[in-house]
Formats: C-alpha cells, structure tokens, sequence
C-alpha cells in the first residue's frame, strides 16, 4: 500500500474532527466561565441590596416602636 492511503487518510479525518471537537470544547468553557462569572457579580448584587434592605428594616422597626 502506498503512502498517503485509506488509514492515512482515515487518521487525518479523525485528527481534524479531535482538533474541532476541542476547539468547540474550549470556546464552550469559554462561555461557561463567562457565564458564571455574571451570576456571581448578580448574586453579590442581590446579597448586598437584601443585607441593606435588612438593616433598613431593623431601622425602620426601632422608628416606629420609639414612636409608639
């Protein structure tokens, strides 16, 4: 058989489909990295305007039982 045959041929199909399979893995985590990164500055986000609305809250409370 000479070079450049059916199993070279077959290898190089297979090594070119591993190289995309990789970059679409890579671009994916890519994503995913991103994609965490905005739900944990939304969740500090969250946290911190119901710590202040807490706090508020316990002001609040104090006002209206000095009131009564």
């Amino acid at each position: 058989m000479a070079d450049g045959g059916v199993l070279t041929s077959s290898s190089t199909t297979y090594d070119s489909r591993i190289k995309s399979y990789t970059d679409r893995i890579d671009k994916y985590e890519a994503r995913l990295v991103t994609t965490e990164a905005n739900y944990r500055r939304q969740w500090t986000a969250v946290q911190t305007l119901l710590n202040t609305m807490q706090n508020q809250q316990s002001w609040l409370t104090q006002q209206f039982s000095k009131s009564a």
